[in-house]
């Protein structure tokens, strides 16, 4: 089930389904973050970026359009680490739905970008998330942190 979008002025404004588990973790880092979780619970993973889009060709509507496309090429790969074991997964940074808040004319903030990456945890306790991003090189992005999210099994 997908989260409502809803449209303030001329400002898209969505919401990110689930409790937040964790500071994000910085993409361009790619640090580290600790998370108690229950049996049964399932990771979901959102996206907030700044993206520059001075340098892609076309008016501020292809630029934006352009900065969407790379976004849906960028793969991400997220590790969870805990007491059953390792997981990955990975999936585009980026599935399609419309979420955006454009800062200026050269910026385009993309928040709760959402993806299909998810995580089912078979056991309670501590797990460790790691997080890449495999950026499409046509974007320079400034600014990229995923957040961890909890939609408990019940």
């Amino acid at each position: 089930m997908r989260c409502p979008l809803l449209l303030v002025g001329l400002v898209f404004v969505s919401c990110s389904k689930g409790e937040s588990l964790a500071e994000p973790i910085n993409l361009k880092d790619s640090v580290e973050r600790t998370i108690e979780t229950q049996a049964g619970d399932a990771l979901t993973f959102s996206t907030s970026a700044v993206i520059d889009l001075s340098s892609l060709p076309g008016k501020q509507k292809q630029r934006e359009e352009a900065a969407y496309t790379a976004l849906k090429r960028t793969k991400l790969m997220i590790v969870v680490k805990g007491p059953s074991g390792e997981q990955t997964t990975a999936c585009p940074i980026y599935d399609g739905n419309p979420t955006s808040t454009k800062i200026n004319s050269s910026l385009l903030k993309a928040n709760a970008l959402t993806n299909t990456c998810t995580v089912a945890l078979a056991a309670t306790g501590s797990h460790t998330v790691k997080a890449t991003a495999l950026f499409d090189p046509m974007i320079v992005v400034h600014d990229a942190r995923l957040d961890i999210r909890r939609a408990s099994a019940k």
